[in-house]
């Protein structure tokens, strides 16, 4: 039997108990193996899973050849039993042939054998362990080994409520010297110990845990312990001698204490000495840490902002975790539906459980559920709330319990402990709408009476498999696997049918992929069956259908009712601030960005935030201003190859040549981008020197692109979006007749693309053949697609642009915004033309032409 050690320090030892670490020869292939181990589910693995994770640096050739040599290493020292496969895609560990201590330990947890899983658990998951350019890799072991450490943490916090059921003071102070080492900044836990080692007598190592704890959180966060733990140990000091466990059974005050009927007098102790250690150790709100990542000082905490926390899922189950997100949703969702409170960070009601709302990363959520008044304050200075729900759930044989707390984050005071709400655990749906009702109630008692009219109204949660659907989806959506995130919203529908924000989701990726057809059909849909929508739901779905009609300005009179309707949340204003920019009001744009924090709260993680601004003050031609914001979006996003194009742009615009020279020496080092390539960017780079007055440092530019465009594989130059960006580049570059090829190939290939066939317009001019330019324009003139938002044109006022008919040309353009034309929508084409407008190559012979300069200009 192979021995895989993955607790603690790594130890891989195979059946002859031979130390076969050296014999697997790099670090990369130990990687391998353990994600193999300790990846969950448990079971094989695609091979393109594989790849991104371990060789996210190599083309898709190289990266397969990398992953089959690991696996002939592998079985070669291991055994060919070591390793599994499901036909050629797939590969997994055999555990019938290698042992592994987190399979065991995770066993241990679920089958109730805490002890022993603590015995199996003597480290952090690959602690010390680190290997290169795999950054998913270490995303992924930075999650697990939160998870692992946090079931530890839980392991020995179940075992200290055991050892106190038992009346066992020593025992459980054992295991609360363990739960602390697990999670040292659960002040909680550092309490809970202080108490127990005072029971025993122990004031000397009460105090030592209380100044051992003082003295880190005063390096490592610049803060002292809480009111509540001073307090504590100002009591364990004031005494004159140290507290026994006889002192607190017969304190001398009191009478001696009876006993419950046929009790025994081991469970009466504990229940004595309890309630003095529960009274410690419940204390919950105190301010322990600032906001790290905040630009400015700490934010003040609104008394009229909620906050609801995902609940921490205390069960053991790991496949109960999304019923934490689940409560949260639904009573965000309930509170938004009032409008009589304002609610921070309302994710539900923007369509996605992980943060910030669709098509926005997972990121942008609080790291876990808190779980004592540290992490309490912390969400609250994320998101400006003064008040805090949070909680936990449990499992009590067949039924979930679910414990609820209000906390005011300002005063580091306990509003509220609710009572708790159960139900049964195979249909959690009607105990977390229960539990919208009294957190609904109880904010009406501390915050707004009439919430209390809410209390019984709304519809009910989706169910727990639709809701697991749908957050399915909602990763899919953020990984842009369009065809996934579709099937996903597609499934929680299915599965209830009274599930709207899943169709409203779908809609929006819809629009995303272009696909205008679908999302009215969802929207007859919606509205042939009457659906009840919430004024959030239906200015989502609205937004979507104004997008495919081209109707820019209604879309941005759509986000501001949203932001009105949530004036908690920072995302629904961020959007305000997108759309005015779309709207040729980079003003205003900038206004609204500007009082927003992108390191913080629900803007935590959404990179384009910085794309919006950086392009309001680029059209207001503020660049120094503009280069400033592109390079702190450098400093949060350093991998984003999206971050530094805004970056190059700041520089162009400033003139600063050597500079984007240097920057774009750091290209191909950067993470691959899903819309934007190292190509696209020097071309759109090229495009703002050229715009702004440097044609030769343009030129070098340009020709880097083409030399890019020339590495890439065989595969990759067959691709159509490669062909079409490669014609743009030579087209800009002044190579007229390889353009001219590409174009033709393409739209003989693709005769319905009417960017093929302007491009071949465009190319047609410039060669001085007018008559084949004026036929392009005639059937882009008769185009008529409803979804197409101006792109034919967009098309024809480039073609008569070249042409040298500027005044046809601006009116064309005119009618195009007119029709919806976007920096978004035209990006989605492969339209990428630097900044704005006045960067695109195809309308260079109108710059200084007075009514291009007009239409230039900033409306707000």
């Amino acid at each position: 039997m192979v021995e895989f050690q993955l607790l603690g320090v790594l130890r891989l030892t195979t059946d002859t108990g031979r130390d076969a670490r050296s014999l697997v020869a790099q670090p990369r292939r130990l990687a391998l193996l353990a994600y193999l181990a300790a990846a969950t589910p448990r079971g094989t693995h695609r091979r393109d899973t594989l790849l991104a994770l371990f060789w996210p640096e190599f083309n898709q050739a190289r990266a397969r050849a990398a992953l089959r040599q690991s696996l002939y290493v592998l079985r070669d020292v291991l055994g060919p039993a070591a390793l599994v496969s499901e036909g050629n895609e797939e590969v997994g560990l055999g555990f019938s042939t290698v042992r592994c201590d987190v399979v065991e330990f995770d066993r241990l947890i679920e089958s109730g054998h805490l002890r022993e899983a603590l015995d199996v658990y003597r480290g952090h998951l690959l602690e010390g362990f680190f290997i290169s350019d795999a950054p998913e890799f270490e995303r992924w072991l930075e999650v697990e080994r939160a998870r692992r450490r946090d079931r530890a943490r839980r392991c020995a916090s179940m075992l200290i409520d055991r050892a106190d059921a038992d009346g066992d003071v020593a025992a459980a102070a054992s295991w609360a010297r363990l739960a602390v080492q697990l999670a040292p900044d659960d002040e909680g836990l550092v309490r809970r110990l202080i108490v127990l080692l005072d029971a025993q007598g122990d004031r000397v190592g009460a105090a030592a845990v209380y100044e051992e704890f003082a003295q880190r959180v005063a390096q490592e966060y610049a803060v002292q312990p809480a009111a509540e733990t001073k307090a504590l140990m100002g009591e364990v000091r004031a005494r004159e001698q140290a507290r026994t466990p006889a002192d607190l059974l017969h304190p001398a005050s009191a009478a001696p204490r009876p006993t419950l009927s046929g009790e025994k007098p081991d469970a009466a102790r504990a229940r004595a000495i309890w309630p003095a250690l529960g009274a410690a150790a419940a204390v919950l709100a105190v301010v322990v840490i600032a906001v790290a990542s905040s630009r400015t000082s700490r934010p003040k905490l609104d008394p009229k902002r909620v906050v609801v926390a995902r609940f921490e899922n205390r069960t053991g189950d790991s496949t109960l975790d999304l019923l934490g997100d689940m409560a949260a949703d639904w009573i965000t969702r309930g509170l938004v539906q009032t409008g009589l409170v304002e609610v921070a960070d309302a994710r539900i009601a923007l369509g996605g459980p992980g943060g910030a709302g669709i098509g926005v990363a997972r990121t942008a959520a609080p790291p876990h559920a808190p779980r004592n008044s540290a992490d309490v304050r912390a969400l609250a200075e994320e998101t400006g709330a003064g008040v805090v729900v949070w909680g936990a759930f449990y499992r009590q044989a067949d039924s979930l319990r679910f414990e609820t707390l209000v906390t005011d984050a300002r005063g580091a005071k306990l509003l509220r402990a609710l009572d708790p709400v159960g139900g049964p655990a195979v249909d959690p749906v009607d105990a977390v709408e229960r539990l919208r009702q009294r957190v609904t109630a109880t904010l009406g008692a501390l915050l707004d009476p009439r919430l209390n009219t809410w209390t019984n109204t709304g519809t009910q949660p989706p169910t727990f498999e639709a809701y697991r659907a749908f957050v399915a989806g909602m990763d899919a959506y953020n990984r842009l696997d369009s065809k996934e995130a579709l099937r996903r919203f597609s499934q929680a529908a299915s599965f209830d049918s009274t599930y709207i924000i899943p169709l409203i989701a779908a809609a929006r990726q819809h629009v995303f992929l272009n696909e205008c057809v679908q999302v009215d059909s969802i929207a007859r849909r919606l509205n042939s069956a009457h659906v009840s929508m919430s004024a959030v739901e239906q200015s989502l779905l609205d937004e979507a259908i104004e997008m495919c009609r081209g109707d820019t300005n209604a879309v941005y009179q759509t986000a501001r009712r949203l932001a009105d309707a949530l004036p908690g949340s920072d995302f629904a204003a961020a959007r305000v601030g997108r759309y005015a920019a779309q709207v040729d009001r980079p003003r205003e744009a900038v206004a609204v960005l500007e009082r927003l924090d992108p390191t913080r709260g629900s803007l935590r993680g959404w990179s384009p935030y910085y794309a919006w601004l950086t392009l309001s003050l680029h059209e207001l031609g503020d660049h120094r201003r503009e280069l400033q914001v592109a390079q702190r979006a450098r400093q949060q996003y350093p991998d984003n190859l999206a971050m530094l194009r805004l970056e190059l742009f700041g520089l162009a615009a400033l003139g600063q040549v050597q500079e984007v020279s240097q920057r774009l020496d750091e290209v191909d080092a950067l993470s691959p981008h899903p819309f934007r390539t190292p190509g696209t960017v020097m071309r759109e780079t090229a495009l703002e020197l050229r715009a702004h007055g440097y044609p030769e440092p343009a030129r070098h530019t340009l020709e880097r692109a083409l030399a890019w465009y020339s590495t890439r594989p065989p595969d990759e130059q067959a691709s159509e979006s490669y062909r079409f960006q490669l014609a743009q580049t030579l087209l800009a570059a002044g190579q007229l007749d390889s353009a001219r090829a590409l174009a033709q190939d393409l739209s003989r290939r693709h005769s319905r693309n009417v960017s093929y066939l302007g491009l071949l317009g465009v190319l047609a001019a410039q060669r001085d053949d007018q008559l084949y330019a004026e036929s392009v324009d005639s059937l882009l003139g008769a185009v008529r697609d409803p979804y197409l938002c101006g792109l034919p044109t967009y098309w024809r006022a480039a073609i008569v642009a070249q042409l040298g008919e500027r005044e046809m040309s601006v009116t064309l353009l005119t009618e195009a915004t007119a029709q919806g034309l976007a920096e978004e929508f035209l990006a989605s084409q492969g339209l990428f033309r630097g900044h704005s407008l006045h960067s695109d190559f195809y309308f260079e012979p109108l710059h200084g032409y007075p009514p291009f300069e007009q239409l230039l200009r900033p409306k707000g």
